[in-house]
């Protein structure tokens, strides 16, 4: 194994078994490598550890340790983020969401090719980043008409009133009727992925965030919480189907519909002119220590971080500007003394990974790899995975006939 793989972790799916039916070598990394860097340092630090999602990474320490920095009972609603790091993050999401789509589902679902891929991936504006200059904003003109013509056979927005109107069938029936390799995809596992049903437990947690988020925090600084979290006796899931702004809100009760969400989600983030779909936010949760979250491409992420050294922001420094609206600029000279005394992260692999938890209960019925398989591409890890089927016992000597 790599020292990248090492520090990466990978899972392992035991369907078959009772519970627990998953097991994890994801390290808790964060308070390692965190404790004593400076606090300015801390986002690009997370940004490199955690690559797939590292944008949203880096927002979320901004915004955590910006959170912390809030004078001692300073009044103010959440922090969020600045509007180019919005549409940063909308961007950054839309293109997570096309690499599960089509590299992760054509590699890891069973009987797909990398002519799936190759086939998904034409002429996307979107693939790869490096190929595109110019502004973010001028790639989603671009995008919407290639989803129209590669994807949907339809302008997004049509597809998604469609979806509107009909929430429980629509992507089925789409499915049947397009012409696109997404669809005929979609179409070849359909059947497979609705028969595997799993229990609906979404993670809410934005409902009330200033109650609940300062709560989570703490938990996520107790030994063990960020790699086994749970929540009010439960362990949910966080994903796209549980986006906070999802006007729908269907319970995802089986792998197709979580599978599914990754496209909904790419779509909703195309027509998001203002982006206003994924939540981010930022609370002080004492003094020198502040909470933050962000809606990642796998589902909710959020970072706890506590500083030591002068971490508060003065009058001075804050001037005028809103604490809801601070941006990385207001609180660059503040942070330079300051440094991470603890940073915990509970990423969303953590939750729909858990051993006990919503994917490994759906597990222990099942005897196929195929099926382990599936359903675990439908809750998207962020690590390699591997299904390990149970032994056979050994058959036992034929009976030797009585003399």
């Amino acid at each position: 194994m790599s020292p990248a793989q090492a520090l990466a972790g990978e899972l392992q799916l035991y369907p078959g078994r009772p519970l627990p039916t998953v097991w994890s070598s994801r390290p808790d990394v964060a308070p390692r490598l965190a404790a004593g860097r400076p606090a300015q340092a801390l986002p690009g630090l997370l940004g490199s550890v955690f690559t797939l999602c590292a944008n949203a990474h880096r927002l979320a320490a901004r915004l955590a340790v910006a959170a912390a920095q809030v004078p001692a009972g300073a009044a103010s609603p959440p922090l969020i983020a600045s509007a180019d790091e919005a549409q940063g993050l909308r961007l950054a999401t839309a293109r997570d969401q096309l690499a599960r789509i089509a590299l992760d589902w054509p590699r890891l679902l069973p009987g797909e090719s990398a002519a799936t891929s190759a086939a998904l991936l034409q002429g996307c504006p979107l693939w790869p980043a490096t190929a595109h200059s110019g502004t973010a904003a001028a790639l989603w003109a671009p995008l919407g008409h290639w989803l129209r013509q590669h994807w949907l056979g339809q302008p997004p927005a049509d597809w998604l009133q469609r979806l509107g109107d009909d929430p429980a069938g629509w992507i089925q029936r789409w499915c049947h009727s397009a012409r696109s390799p997404l669809a005929a995809l979609l179409q070849r596992h359909g059947a497979a992925l609705q028969a595997l049903s799993t229990r609906a437990v979404a993670l809410d947690l934005l409902h009330q965030p200033t109650l609940t988020l300062p709560m989570l925090a703490r938990q996520m600084h107790e030994p063990g919480f960020c790699r086994q979290p749970h929540w009010q006796a439960e362990q949910p899931d966080t994903g796209p189907w549980s986006r906070h702004a999802d006007p729908l809100r269907l319970p995802a009760h089986n792998a197709w519909m979580r599978l599914t969400s990754r496209l909904v989600d790419l779509l909703r983030l195309a027509v998001d002119h203002d982006a206003r779909w994924l939540q981010t936010g930022a609370l002080p949760t004492g003094a020198g220590a502040g909470v933050a979250w962000v809606e990642s491409a796998r589902g909710l992420l959020v970072h706890s971080v506590r500083l030591a050294g002068p971490v508060p922001l003065s009058d001075k420094a804050l001037g005028t500007e809103p604490l809801a609206t601070m941006t990385a600029a207001t609180t660059a000279a503040t942070t330079t003394a300051a440094t991470v005394a603890d940073c915990r992260v509970l990423a969303p692999t953590e939750w729909n990974f858990h051993p006990r938890g919503l994917l490994a209960q759906a597990l222990v019925p099942l005897h196929s790899a195929d099926d382990a398989t599936r359903l675990a591409v439908a809750f998207d890890p962020c690590v390699d995975f591997e299904v390990v089927l149970p032994r056979l016992p050994a058959l036992l000597p034929q009976e030797q006939p009585h003399a």
